[in-house]
């Protein structure tokens, strides 16, 4: 996997993975880098066995219960639905995004739970829809109910939210983001195999997986992870009412923590099962919200390191 910014072209939908930051856990990267390389390795076996994970958000509406609008981000998070999210058994943002906008107009939905079961995916969207959480929370309360894992970018939307419940067995963070070159060089050497690249625009080829990866391509690759990782950071930073220095120092560094610490460090609210959210009428997170504004228009959101 190389991180080469590249024009589009017929492939780009499944190989757009290939050409992203990521702004999930390493681990989830891992594996899905694996799935696509199944895939383009063996189609015809890989699409039709293992790479399809368990849980995958539906394409249509959101669930209703009990005066609730019940949205899902289940498995990889990508920006919009392409074979990639089908191959990924993910969730497209822009399907979340319709099903938000539509309950906020919808009368008869007095709240939105956002159910949440994903250790993240590309950084593509999530920064609008994560906003558009924001702005929305001021309409509807809105929970983030941590259903298994909430990771990278899925943690990146749940801190959005008017509140965040976690299920006892969760685990949340994963704020940061990764890049990967890999340097097949060696390889094709080994093999007896020289690509040569044709090429307009002095950085066309940069971060290409034929050569190690040149000092210039890994400054340049280091500050656009700093300007997206920036970004995660304020938008918590707002979302949980706290400033942007205590989330990059005291919210697990990149790392995935438990729920008890989770709830200790900051990450979320409660801990809670979806049952437990979906069962309570409550004024809670209007309350939570509530404050954090206030909070908001006192404090200045924009990280001064980034």
């Amino acid at each position: 996997m190389q991180p080469n910014f590249k024009s589009g072209g017929p492939d780009s939908n499944l190989l757009g993975l290939h050409f992203s930051m990521w702004a999930g856990t390493a681990e989830s990267l891992l594996q899905s880098a694996a799935r696509l390389d199944a895939v383009i390795t063996d189609p015809g076996t890989a699409i039709g066995a293992s790479v399809m994970p368990a849980r995958s958000a539906k394409t249509g509406e959101y669930r209703y219960a009990n005066g609730a609008a019940v949205i899902q981000l289940l498995g990889t998070l990508t920006p919009k639905r392409s074979l990639l999210t089908e191959l990924l058994g993910g969730t497209a943002l822009s399907d979340a995004s319709r099903q938000l906008k539509t309950a906020l107009a919808d009368p008869d939905i007095e709240r939105i739970v956002i159910e949440i079961d994903s250790a993240g995916g590309p950084n593509y969207g999530v920064l609008e829809f994560a906003n558009q959480v924001l702005a929305a929370r001021h309409a509807k309360p809105i929970t983030a109910a941590i259903n298994g894992v909430a990771g990278g970018s899925a943690y990146w939307i749940a801190a959005a939210a008017s509140e965040i419940a976690i299920t006892r067995g969760g685990e949340a963070g994963g704020i940061g983001i990764v890049a990967i070159h890999e340097d097949h060089s060696r390889a094709l050497d080994a093999a007896g195999v020289r690509v040569s690249l044709v090429s307009a625009g002095k950085y066309k080829t940069e971060g290409n997986p034929y050569e190690p990866l040149a000092d210039p391509a890994r400054r340049f690759l280091q500050q656009r992870v700093d300007e997206v990782y920036g970004q995660f950071v304020n938008t918590v930073a707002r979302g949980r009412g706290v400033g942007p220095l205590l989330v990059r120092q005291s919210f697990g560094q990149g790392r995935l923590v438990s729920a008890p610490d989770a709830v200790h460090q900051g990450l979320a609210d409660r801990i809670a099962n979806l049952d437990q959210v979906l069962a309570a009428r409550t004024d809670r997170a209007h309350t939570l919200v509530a404050g954090r504004g206030a909070e908001d228009s006192r404090r200045v959101s924009t990280d001064p390191l980034n």
